[in-house]
C-alpha cells in the first residue's frame, strides 16, 4: 500500500479539526474526518490537531475529485475516478512512538474499539496477529454514521477523510440511474438475488424485480432522506462508539441541523468497487444476533468485491479494506512498523480467508 500523507504545524493539546460544517464541539464525532497523519521529517512522527494547512489540503481535495469522475472508454457504463492519487491508501504512523497519556487520547478519538473488539471476539478480524502469521493488524476508524458511511470510510481508507462533499455516492447514483436496461450491472445484481431468492423459497415476478430494482436506485441517492434538528442526535447516530470511546460529544451536543442519507446495500458496495477501480475487502461477522446471542438474520456484506466491470489494466492493486459492525462500515487501516523508514511505499499482508472454514472470503456477484 502506497503511504498517503497529511499534516502540519500546531499544538497537540488543541481541539480537533472540524469542517466549518459541523459544530467544533463534536469532536469525536468528526475526529476521523480530520484528522490525518503525515511524518513532517523521517526521523520522527509529528502528530498535529489544528486547522491551519489541513482544512486547506482537504478542502482542495474536495474541489478536485468531483471534477475526476467521469465516464471513460474503458466502460461507458462506469464513472470512474480518474486522479493521480486514486491507487493511495492512508495509513496510521505509529501511534506507539508517542508519549502514553498522547497514544491514548488518539487512539480514543481515532479507533473504534467496539467494532474492533466485536469482529475481533468473533474472530472476524485480526485473528491472523493471535496465529503470529506475517500480518498486520488493522484498526476501524471511528466512521460518521449518516447513512452514507460506506463512502466515508471509503474516502477514509483512500486519503484520511470522509466523503462529506459527496463524490463518491454521486458518480455511484449516477452510474446507477443513467445504467442501461439489462446492461452488465443488472445482469449481475439479477443473478445474485435469484440465488438469494432460491434460498429462501421466494419468486419474484417481472413486477416485483422492477420495483427492486427501482429501490436500489432510490437508496444510492444523493439527496438526504431526512435534515434533523436534536441536541442528542450525535449519541443516536453513533452511540455505541461515543459510549466506549468517549463521553465527551454527549457532553458537548448542542442544537444542529444534520442530514441523513439512505443506507447501501451489497449491490452498491460492487458498484463502488467499479467507480475506484479497485477491489473493496469487507470484513463482518455473518450473523446478526440479539444481545443474548440468538440469531436473527444473515449478514451478507462480508467479502470481496472486485471491479469486474473495468478492464483489468485498466484498474488498481491495492484493495480497500472496510469492517462491517451493527449495520455500520467503518474503514480498516494498518499502522506503520517503522517510522524511520524512508521508502514511499510499504507492502502489508492482510489474509482473505474464514478462520473457521478456511475458506477464501466470498467473491460478490462473481457471475
Amino acid at each position: 500500500m502506497n503511504n498517503y500523507i497529511s499534516y502540519h504545524d500546531g499544538n497537540i493539546n488543541e481541539d480537533i479539526f472540524n469542517e466549518d460544517s459541523i459544530d467544533r464541539k463534536h469532536h469525536l464525532y468528526n475526529s476521523s474526518a480530520s484528522v490525518q497523519l503525515q511524518r513532517t521529517n523521517v526521523n520522527y512522527p509529528i502528530l498535529h490537531q489544528t486547522p491551519s494547512s489541513n482544512q486547506t489540503y482537504v478542502h482542495q481535495q474536495r474541489d478536485v475529485l468531483p471534477k475526476n469522475y467521469r465516464r471513460k472508454s474503458i466502460n461507458d457504463d462506469i464513472i470512474t475516478i480518474d486522479h493521480n492519487d486514486a491507487d493511495t491508501s492512508f495509513i496510521l504512523p505509529n501511534l506507539y512512538e508517542l508519549p502514553e497519556d498522547i497514544r491514548i487520547r488518539v487512539m480514543d478519538n481515532l479507533v473504534d474499539i467496539p467494532t474492533m473488539v466485536s469482529l475481533e471476539e468473533t474472530k472476524r478480524l485480526n485473528w491472523w496477529v493471535n496465529k503470529k502469521l506475517p500480518c498486520t493488524k488493522l484498526y476501524p476508524l471511528v466512521t460518521s454514521g449518516d447513512g452514507n458511511c460506506l463512502l466515508h470510510a471509503t474516502s477514509l481508507a483512500m486519503w484520511g477523510f470522509h466523503d462529506h462533499s459527496l463524490s463518491m455516492r454521486k458518480a455511484l447514483n449516477e452510474t446507477l440511474i443513467t445504467s442501461k436496461p439489462n446492461n452488465s450491472l443488472y445482469r449481475r445484481w439479477r443473478w445474485t438475488q435469484s440465488v438469494q431468492n432460491k434460498k429462501y423459497g421466494l419468486v419474484f415476478s417481472e413486477q416485483e424485480w422492477n420495483e427492486e430494482w427501482r429501490s436500489l436506485l432510490r437508496l444510492s441517492s444523493a439527496e438526504p432522506r431526512i435534515s434533523q434538528t436534536n441536541s442528542s442526535i450525535d449519541e443516536i447516530n453513533y452511540s455505541k462508539s461515543s459510549q466506549t470511546n468517549s463521553d465527551l460529544s454527549t457532553k458537548s451536543s448542542s442544537q444542529s441541523t444534520r442530514q441523513y442519507y439512505e443506507s447501501l446495500e451489497e449491490f452498491h458496495v460492487y458498484v463502488l468497487a467499479n467507480n475506484i477501480r479497485r477491489p473493496i475487502v469487507i470484513y463482518s461477522d455473518t450473523i446478526l444476533r440479539t444481545n443474548d446471542g440468538e440469531a436473527i438474520s444473515p449478514i451478507e456484506f462480508g467479502g470481496i468485491y472486485l471491479p469486474l466491470e473495468i478492464p483489468p489494466d485498466k484498474c488498481h492493486k491495492q484493495p480497500i479494506f472496510l469492517a462491517y459492525d451493527a449495520a455500520h462500515f467503518s474503514a480498516l487501516l494498518p499502522m506503520e512498523q517503522n517510522s524511520k523508514s524512508t521508502s514511499k511505499s510499504t507492502t502489508y499482508r492482510i489474509p482473505l480467508i474464514d478462520i473457521e472454514t478456511l475458506d477464501i472470503l466470498p467473491i460478490h456477484f462473481f457471475y
